[in-house]
């Protein structure tokens, strides 16, 4: 399946399955399921920037031109982008990612 075929699966597990998870918690979870049905993706582990606020360590996902962070609120703040969303929108919302390593989140049943 497209990421961007999955968009709203994935905002459905996200409300279904992470509300009370933090970043690692929710991209394994949605890295399961974006294994399950059939999305190429790749999980990280590094910073991520907003403004001028830093948060470290932090996980996500990212597929193709997509990222998959479902926790930057809890870190930046409302105003930070949050769920799936291009990486070309990342210059103008002011916000950026330093990946440290990538992360194999996908083993084991999460759902």
């Amino acid at each position: 399946m497209r990421i961007d075929k999955a968009i709203p699966e994935l905002n459905m597990v996200a409300d279904k399955y992470c509300q009370e998870l933090e970043c690692d918690g929710s991209s394994h979870v949605l890295s399961y399921y974006m294994s399950e049905i059939g999305v190429h993706h790749q999980a990280y582990v590094g910073a991520v920037y907003f403004k001028s606020k830093k948060f470290e360590p932090h996980f996500w996902i990212e597929a193709v031109d997509y990222i998959i962070d479902f926790k930057t609120n809890m870190w930046l703040g409302e105003n930070a982008l949050q769920g799936v969303f291009l990486k070309s929108d990342l210059k103008k919302s002011k916000m950026s990612y330093r990946k440290s390593e990538k992360v194999a989140l996908t083993s084991g049943k999460t759902l």
